[in-house]
């Protein structure tokens, strides 16, 4: 297309040359015919006139010969930068097609390689996920097993009590039949009834009593093992792991595994705010916090150090930790154990779930 418009440029200047050139020598013509008609009417008259316009016309000749080279001239070198022209637009058609085509072999490699990141990329997410529905059904079955451990215990303490319970019953019912056959004898089976029967209630006092002492121990052994995970600043000792950034998380979960146990304690609205696992690092004095000192602990900022602690993390362990601990703040889930807490922190604690929500919820959006 460039190269046709030249020669249409160059074929326009050329007729317009031409056209002026002839217009110019037909006006001269008729100029010099005129001058020629008038020197052949006075030609006695002006003679001299007539030859001086006769140079004048060979002059004028002469210059139009030496245009007409001149614009002969020009007219080839003009053609010969138009060719040249032509060919270096020529050229750089080579040039451009030639480094398209480049580009194009450099986009097919690129378009190859993101197919082969993009393959990679699937099998890592699809082994990942593997490797956690592994550990979640791991982690599962080891919570199932500590509840069912501690489950087992209480049954058996329970069945001991009960057997106490129907063994004294059982001293009960013959004392009662032995009363009943041998009433006669008045005072002396009055007291025999009477020491059975102190007995028989010291024999149920110890059963309720070795009941409450396990559950209490069950629950004191939990409460240290989370105050000893999460009290970094006591001195360590040969049991502590060397990491406790790495290890608070580990706890936090085993004082989660013990808080749910409570579900088979005797211990039904007992519990307070402070007996929450909070997602935060708690102080060494957390069982004397009030409810707004423990609102005052529960901040964006600590909730963060605490859960994307150690800073290694990768974006997607992150995601995962805010997402767990949402889940044991939700409000299905704080039904569950609603009754363990005592009538007037029930509305304490849903308020800081709430806030701990909320601020779980911000964390999430800006992972």
């Amino acid at each position: 297309m460039a190269a046709e418009g030249l020669l249409a440029e160059k074929e326009r200047l050329r007729r317009e040359q031409e056209d002026a050139a002839r217009a110019e020598e037909g006006k001269r013509i008729r100029k010099a015919r005129e001058e020629v008609t008038k020197r052949e009417q006075n030609v006695e008259k002006r003679e001299a006139a007539a030859r001086l316009k006769e140079r004048e016309l060979q002059g004028l000749e002469r210059e139009a010969s030496w245009h007409k080279k001149m614009w002969e001239k020009t007219w080839t070198e003009e053609k010969a930068n138009c060719s040249r022209r032509e060919a270096a637009v020529v050229e750089q058609q080579r040039l451009m097609a030639e480094e398209a085509r480049c580009w194009k072999e450099k986009r097919e490699q690129l378009e190859r390689a993101l197919a082969e990141a993009e393959a990679r990329a699937q099998e890592t997410r699809c082994w990942r996920e593997r490797l956690d529905r592994a550990l979640a059904e791991a982690e599962a079955e080891a919570r199932a097993q500590e509840a069912r451990y501690w489950r087992e215990r209480l049954e058996r303490a329970l069945a001991e009590a009960e057997a106490k319970a129907q063994e004294a019953r059982c001293w009960k019912e013959r004392l009662d039949h032995a009363l009943a056959e041998a009433e006669a004898r008045g005072q002396e089976a009055r007291c025999w009834r009477e020491r059975l029967e102190h007995a028989l209630a010291e024999a149920e006092a110890r059963a309720q009593e070795e009941v409450r002492r396990r559950a209490e121990e069950r629950e004191r052994y939990s409460r240290q093992d989370y105050n000893q995970a999460n009290q970094s600043s006591q001195p360590e000792t040969e049991n502590v792991p060397p990491d406790p950034i790495l290890s608070r998380w580990e706890y936090y979960h085993l004082a989660w595994k013990y808080f749910l146990g409570n579900e088979t304690l005797p211990n039904t609205g007992r519990l307070k705010h402070t007996d929450v696992p909070w997602p935060v690092l708690p102080p060494p004095n957390i069982g004397a916090l009030s409810p707004d000192d423990t609102m005052a602990l529960l901040s964006e900022k600590a909730i963060a150090d605490f859960i994307f602690a150690p800073a290694i993390l990768g974006e997607t362990a992150k995601k995962k930790r805010v997402q767990e601990v949402i889940l044991r703040f939700h409000p299905d889930k704080f039904s569950r154990w609603q009754h363990w807490i005592a009538p007037e922190y029930v509305e304490v604690v849903r308020g800081l779930c709430n806030v701990t929500t909320n601020y779980l919820n911000t964390l999430k959006c800006a992972v």
